[in-house]
């Protein structure tokens, strides 16, 4: 595991090292009474054998002595291998349950959105399209219509928090939660349940992220400006864990069917949210930890052959898409595609924008589960036009 003392204290406004107390030797009780036996056993011999004299011993004081110090050794020997079983014994009991299937991590990252992207999931439950696709005169303009009037409600609003809350209790128990756009949930960690610390807002965007404190001790922020980091330890196990949300910029994917002449405005777009990717990875990377969790909305989609969304992309304009994933790949981190849909899209309809990614140290046996999307969340009842992904970590050795 890296050697988590060596903090990089560079990075104004984020952790650096502590500082350095004065060495003090310290020796236990048992070491102290063998040094004892040892010094009055050998001062007994060498004054028997007259290689020290100390005036007023005689041959048997000194035999008595040595035996005396030799008795106190032994006796001392048996002391220490007592302390050792029982500390060994009492580190065992203390150690974390791993069993088989390793300590687990349970984590979620989900963009709640606003109340018009609730607006926008119902207008596509009924319609089937993306409100902002309808044409005037279009079957369901209506019903967009009649959605949008009631999404400036208070009813509307309150039914948006109630399925937040909803949602997330479903979810069952919850290590970390990474969120962006919780722009109508400021006090996220007060209402939900359990014992949940919360991150600062952002300088600019609202991304939080949340941590179970039974769980996790909070050490420190990380600086990323527009985007969350905190590092947390794990307390059974001491892991260290960077925790970022981040809102990575978008860019208009309708443009990505267009031709080659798009070509140059796509990649001034991708280039803002490329950098923001970046600066986390370096940032994280400063940031010494036995691994790291990013929670994003990246907004673009990871492309794969044979994925919908791949073959809708204009084939020149695929490797501009490849390169925001490759930032992460090229730096070791490594994600799971999401099982299902994680956004609406007004070209694409249904595709996914939001990935759990992770990074460990290279002797830290671990794997990733992604779980399916929460039982009865449909877009109909969906308070956000972004799915929850979540993802489960096993960790083997994290003794």
């Amino acid at each position: 595991m890296p050697n988590l003392n060596q903090v990089d204290s560079s990075n104004q406004g984020c952790l650096s090292k502590m500082p350095c107390s004065p060495k003090v030797v310290k020796i236990s009780v048992v070491t102290a009474v063998a040094i004892a036996g040892i010094a009055l056993g050998a001062t007994g011999l060498l004054n028997h054998f007259g290689v020290i004299n100390i005036h007023g011993l005689n041959s048997v004081s000194t035999i008595v002595m040595a035996g005396a110090g030799g008795a106190i050794l032994l006796g001392d020997v048996g002391l220490a291998v007592f302390f050792a079983l029982r500390k060994s014994s009492s580190s065992e009991d203390k150690s974390p349950e791993l069993g088989g299937d390793g300590l687990s991590l349970k984590v979620v990252t989900w963009n709640l959105g606003t109340i018009g992207d609730r607006a926008i999931a119902q207008v596509f439950a009924k319609t089937g399209k993306h409100p902002e696709s309808l044409s005037q005169g279009e079957q369901g303009v209506a019903e967009a219509e009649e959605i949008y009037k009631e999404s400036r409600t208070v009813a509307f609003s309150e039914m948006r928090q109630e399925m937040v809350l909803g949602q997330f209790s479903a979810m069952g128990d919850l290590d970390i939660i990474f969120v962006q756009e919780a722009y109508d949930f400021e006090q996220l960690d007060t209402l939900l349940e359990g014992n949940y610390g919360i991150s600062e807002k952002a300088q600019t965007a609202n991304t939080r992220v949340l941590w179970n404190q039974d769980r996790f001790t909070f050490l420190g922020v990380i600086n990323l400006g527009d985007d969350t980091g905190v590092q947390l330890r794990e307390n059974e196990t001491g892991l260290i864990i960077n925790a970022i949300s981040g809102h990575i910029c978008g860019f208009g994917l309708n443009q990505s069917s267009g031709g080659e002449e798009e070509i140059p405005m796509i990649r001034e777009d991708m280039a803002g949210g490329n950098g923001q990717l970046t600066r986390i990875v370096s940032q994280c990377q400063a940031q010494a930890a036995h691994m790291t969790i990013l929670g994003m909305d990246v907004n673009c989609p990871r492309l794969e052959e044979g994925d919908d969304v791949y073959s809708q992309i204009d084939p020149s304009h695929r490797a501009i898409h490849f390169e925001r994933h490759n930032i992460l790949d090229e730096n070791r981190f490594s994600t799971l595609q999401p099982l299902y849909p994680t956004n609406l899209n007004r070209h694409y309809g249904e595709i996914p924008l939001d990935y759990v990614y992770w990074q460990s140290a290279s002797d830290l046996d671990m794997s990733q589960q992604a779980a399916a999307k929460p039982q009865g969340l449909e877009w109909e009842n969906s308070p956000s036009d972004h799915m929850p992904v979540i993802n489960t970590f096993v960790i083997q050795n994290a003794q």
